[in-house]
Formats: structure tokens, sequence, C-alpha cells
């Protein structure tokens, strides 16, 4: 039977630290996800900023299921197309609710601009024309919407088309 002796498990945990140490600094390396209380003023000074480029809102709560299920979609629409356009959701989520609208964005890895309506639901409503979520706004290069839909593939669509008409004034 083996029986390790001192040195032995000293080696051991050593190894086992140097183990951890190296997952927590990759961890370190991964951009951190934060969410931004923003009025909507506020989020039409980060959509002009986007000037450019088209840019698309992922509007949600993490008590709509939909959402939830949708939202990998537009993470991964936004990676496909990160360098084209620019990304950011919204959560109508209550202030109570920011840690776990801030864990759902870590678990999704939703690594562009992330707000929380300062303004609450019915203000982004109004602004944006729509009741309900998930909804998908979209923005032109010039700042102009050109897309309000529930309906991701629209989102998706029309994304492809403006960046299509991009590359032809190119």
């Amino acid at each position: 039977m083996f029986r390790p002796s001192v040195g032995s498990m000293t080696l051991l945990i050593a190894a086992f630290g140097w183990v951890a140490g190296a997952s927590l600094a990759d961890d370190a390396n991964e951009k951190k996800i934060e969410i931004k209380s923003a009025t909507v003023a506020e989020l039409e000074k980060h959509v002009a900023a986007q000037k450019g480029k088209p840019t698309a809102m992922d509007v949600w709560a993490t008590w709509c299921v939909p959402c939830r299920e949708k939202f990998p979609k537009f993470v991964a629409l936004a990676g496909k197309h990160k360098d084209k356009a620019r990304f950011f959701s919204l959560s109508i989520d209550e202030a109570e609710q920011l840690e776990d609208a801030k864990k759902f964005l870590e678990k999704s890895k939703a690594t562009f601009a992330n707000f929380l309506a300062k303004d609450g639901a019915e203000a982004i409503e109004k602004k944006y024309g729509f009741e309900g979520v998930p909804q998908y706004v979209l923005w032109d290069s010039e700042g102009r919407i050109v897309l309000r839909s529930n309906d991701f593939h629209k989102l998706e669509e029309k994304l492809k088309e403006l960046l299509a008409d991009k590359k032809g004034d190119a």
C-alpha cells in the first residue's frame, strides 16, 4: 500500500497550487462582464458613439424564458460579426435582479456592452415602439433604426443585408 511521505505531499500540494493558479490566471484574462445602469438618453449616446457600423440591441429580462433561450443566438451573432458591427444588450429587470442578470450574462459569455434600463421597461418600450421581450433593435451605420422585431431571424437577415450593402460601398 502506498503511503505518501511529507515531502511527496508537499510536492503534490505545490503542483496542485500551480495548476489552480494557472487556471485562475486564465480566468483573469477573460473579459470582465459588467452591467451599467443607463437611461434612454444614455443608450442613445451609446448608439451614437457606434456610428459607422450597424448596431444591434437585444432587450431581455431574466424572468423571460424566450429571452434566455434566444440570447445565445445573439451572443453567437455578435461573435460572428464583431469586427463589422456593434452589439449590446439591455435588461429590463428591476434593480434588485441585477445580480441574477449579471450571472446570466457571465454564463452566456456576453462580452459586449450590457445595460440595465434605469428608466424602466415602460420607457424603453415607449422609446423603441414595442411591447414585451425579447425584442431586437437594429441601427444602420448612420444611426437610424432600421428594424424593431421580436424575431431573431429578421434581425439576422437585416444585419446581413446592411453588411452586404457596406461591402458594396467600399
